[in-house]
C-alpha cells in the first residue's frame, strides 16, 4: 500500500502543472500544436497552480489533477501511442514532435 501525504500530492500537482506548461510552450514555439490546444493546456496548468496555491484540494483530488495534467501532456500535439505506449511516427510532423518531446525542445548543433 502506498501512502501519499497531501503535501506529496500537492508537489506532484505543481510538477505536473509546470511540465504541461513547459511542453505546451515548446510545441507552440515550434508551431507543432494549434493555438487552441496551447490555450487549453495553459488554462489547465494555470487552474492547477491556482488550486495548488489555494490549498483546498484533498489528496485524492490532487492525485486526480496530476493524472489529468499528465494525460493532457501525453496527448499534446496529437502524437499517438500504441497499446504498449510506443509512439506511432507516421510522417515528418510526427518525427519533429517526437524530437521536441524527447529532447525537451533543445536543438542540436
Amino acid at each position: 500500500m502506498t501512502f501519499i501525504t497531501v503535501e506529496g500530492a500537492y508537489v506532484a500537482v505543481a510538477k505536473a502543472s509546470a511540465n504541461l506548461a513547459d511542453q505546451a510552450s515548446l510545441l507552440m514555439d515550434k508551431d507543432l500544436t494549434p493555438p487552441d490546444d496551447f490555450q487549453e493546456a495553459y488554462d489547465a496548468s494555470n487552474d492547477a497552480w491556482l488550486a495548488y496555491l489555494a490549498g483546498t484540494m484533498t489528496t485524492e483530488e490532487a492525485l486526480a489533477k496530476v493524472a489529468e495534467l499528465e494525460d493532457m501532456c501525453d496527448n499534446l500535439g496529437g502524437l499517438q501511442k500504441d497499446e504498449d505506449g510506443f509512439y506511432l511516427i507516421t510522417d515528418a510532423h510526427d518525427l519533429m514532435l517526437f524530437s521536441v518531446i524527447v529532447n525537451a525542445g533543445e536543438d542540436e548543433g
